[in-house]
């Protein structure tokens, strides 16, 4: 049965894998355009599992991203902290996370979400 991704209380990292932090970095180039940058760090070990830079970031281009990130370590971790921008709410990523992976989400400010932030 798949968890729910509403919101949850805030759960400490007490071993690898518990808890992992995800969040969108904005930054413009040289030629004015701007750069999106996806990063996901275990907040445990302190690894991160996951970079993606690009121009622009699609939900189905997360998802294919999480995806690798969560096989490489064998599964997804128990919860996601994020925090509520725009680009966790979309429509389409969502449904997705609701219908593939076991996750809880938790939700993240700059003060709870140090590691990635």
């Amino acid at each position: 049965m798949k968890r729910s991704i509403a919101p949850i209380q805030f759960v400490d990292a007490d071993a690898p894998n518990v808890v992992w932090e995800l969040d969108f970095q904005f930054e413009s180039a040289v030629d004015g355009e701007m750069v999106r940058v996806v990063s996901m760090v275990d907040e445990h070990a302190r690894i991160s599992s996951l970079n993606i830079v690009d121009r622009s970031m699609t939900a189905d281009r997360l998802i294919e991203g999480l995806d690798k990130a969560f096989s490489m370590v064998g599964c997804p971790p128990l919860v996601l902290r994020m925090d509520h921008g725009p680009e966790f709410i979309s429509e389409a990523l969502r449904p997705s996370m609701l219908d593939r992976w076991d996750v809880l989400h938790s939700a993240g400010t700059p003060w709870n979400n140090g590691f990635i932030e």
